[in-house]
C-alpha cells in the first residue's frame, strides 16, 4: 500500500512538472499547484526548481525569508524565463 502511495505521489509531481513547462504567467503556476492540491510552499519551490533544472541556489539574501517570500521569488524567476535557454 505504501509503495502505491509513493508511486501516486511521484506521478502527481511528474504531471505537475510537465504542466509547469508551458506556464508563462504567475497565475498559471498557481493554478497548476491549486489543481494538484499542493499548498506547501517548500514543495512548490522544489517542483519549480526541478522544472527549471536548478540543483542548487546561490547568492540568496542573508536575511530570513519566509517560505512564501522564497516561493514568490521562484515564481518571478520562472516567469522571467531565461532558465529555458539554459536547459
Amino acid at each position: 500500500m505504501a509503495n502505491q502511495k509513493n508511486i501516486d505521489m511521484f506521478n502527481k509531481f511528474n504531471s505537475v512538472i510537465d504542466n509547469l513547462y508551458s506556464c508563462t504567467e504567475r497565475e498559471q503556476i498557481d493554478s497548476i499547484f491549486s489543481e494538484a492540491d499542493i499548498k506547501d510552499f517548500k514543495t512548490r519551490i522544489t517542483l519549480l526548481d526541478r522544472c527549471m533544472g536548478v540543483s542548487e541556489t546561490y547568492g540568496t539574501p542573508e536575511e530570513d525569508l519566509t517560505d512564501e517570500d522564497e516561493y514568490n521569488f521562484e515564481c518571478a524567476v520562472f516567469v522571467e524565463g531565461s532558465w529555458r535557454m539554459l536547459s
